[in-house]
């Protein structure tokens, strides 16, 4: 009985006839091993001899390997899934195969997937794009691409571009290291350039990529500039790079620092007592002060004589 249990019993449908083949108890039998049903078929008294394997409850349910029809079946086999792959011939130098339809339907040898089949014997499917073609699958090799049906030739779909090496089309790059041709270039990702060492989409050279790979700019060096993790504001004294909210990021002053004047290469502090750097973010907007301390520990403080620092702290008043 412990047997019984581990073999599923089955029901299973022959088309069109809708006829059934049951498996009424477990056989006593190995793991995978093949099983041969008579089943008859009620209405009409035709009779098929499907062969099957039986698979164990933990695998795959029941699978066709050969269909002999005795009366009124139409789906002859010309090979076993199981026979010696030289079974199938071979055609034009292609190795067929044979592929087998479930439940009676039948194996056939078939054309391996880079040939294609035509009046029962292999050819080779087109090598690049421009060669003649029978059909859409034709060009099944060449990726994106498909059969035009007035020129009969490969030819890329719809926005779609031929690569250098005609083997493939390409979608127009829209980010940096996106595959590009010649006739796919770069043009739409500003500063960039399609380098032939790698067919893809790299920075001009001195430039950097921004954010979101999109285009590529000179080093930040003002306000405003664009900037991203490779391109840091580094040499923007008191800034930082922050997002515009629209994908971009560019480099912006701090809180309490403004751009310096007149070409706001850096940003300069607005108060007495935040940070400065001489030669940097100096304290020229604070009327009389001026950067005292070493290094990041200076601050902005009045001057010896210009008196004390107004209330709101952007200016120094003599008492």
């Amino acid at each position: 009985m412990a047997m019984a249990n581990q073999w599923r019993k089955e029901t299973i449908i022959q088309y069109p006839l809708r006829t059934w083949c049951f498996l009424s108890r477990p056989p006593l039998m190995l793991f995978r091993k093949t099983l041969q049903l008579d089943c008859s078929f009620s209405a009409t008294g035709t009779k098929i001899l499907l062969k099957y394997r039986l698979f164990h409850k933990a695998g795959t349910l029941f699978e066709c390997l050969t269909s002999s029809p005795l009366q009124t079946i139409s789906h002859a086999s010309e090979c076993s899934k199981y026979d010696d792959p030289t079974t199938c011939p071979v055609s034009n130098g292609f190795p067929k195969f044979c592929n087998c339809l479930p439940f009676g339907g039948g194996c056939a040898c078939l054309c391996p997937p880079e040939s294609e089949s035509y009046d029962g014997e292999c050819y080779p499917k087109p090598g690049e794009i421009g060669a003649p073609c029978n059909y859409t699958g034709s060009c099944s090799l060449l990726p994106n691409t498909q059969c035009h049906p007035v020129t009969e030739l490969c030819t890329c779909k719809p926005d779609y571009y031929p690569a250098d090496d005609a083997k493939s089309c390409l979608a127009t790059p829209t980010h940096l290291g996106d595959s590009c041709s010649t006739a796919a270039n770069c043009d739409a990702l500003e500063g960039t350039v399609c380098a032939g060492d790698s067919n893809r989409c790299e920075c001009a050279e001195g430039l950097l990529p921004n954010g979101n790979r999109t285009m590529c700019s000179r080093k930040a060096g003002k306000v405003g500039d664009i900037c991203s993790d490779l391109n840091p504001c580094n040499d923007i004294a008191a800034s930082d790079c922050v997002s515009s909210g629209e994908g971009e990021t560019s480099c912006q002053c701090r809180e309490k620092y403004v751009p310096s004047q007149p070409h706001e290469e850096r940003c300069v502090p607005t108060k007495i007592g935040l940070r400065c750097w001489e030669g940097g973010a100096s304290c020229e907007n604070i009327r009389g002060a001026s950067c005292f301390g070493r290094g990041n520990e200076s601050i902005c403080l009045c001057v010896r004589n210009c008196g004390v620092p107004t209330t709101d702290l952007t200016g120094c008043e003599t008492l």
